[in-house]
């Protein structure tokens, strides 16, 4: 009777033993899994942001672009004015010398 009782008692011990050991084993992959899912999360991530990085700087160089264009359109309109303007000062001088000498 007692080395049955001995008997249970082993019995039980390396039982608990392999459930130590199984959660533990599950336990690692639990973790081992946990960082790997972090990884491709971080990863998924990083490549989220760095698409919408792109799209977002394509789209302000498409504006500065647009803006630069605006820019230079208005000043080559004012130069052409101003062009306008000083051939109507420079024939108002040449009429002024003109009539000064008759």
């Amino acid at each position: 009777m007692i080395e049955k009782t001995i008997q249970v008692i082993r019995e039980t011990e390396t039982k608990a033993q392999e459930m130590i050991q199984n959660a533990d084993l599950k336990h690692r992959k639990m973790v081992t899994e946990a960082k790997q899912d972090a990884e491709k999360l971080l990863h998924i991530k990083t490549q989220e942001m760095e698409e919408k990085l792109e799209t977002e700087m394509a789209k302000a160089k498409a504006e500065g672009q647009e803006k630069h264009k605006q820019t230079l359109e208005e000043v080559e309109k004012e130069v052409a004015a101003l062009k306008v303007l000083a051939q109507k000062k420079e024939e108002e001088a040449v009429n002024q010398v003109i009539s000064s000498f008759i």
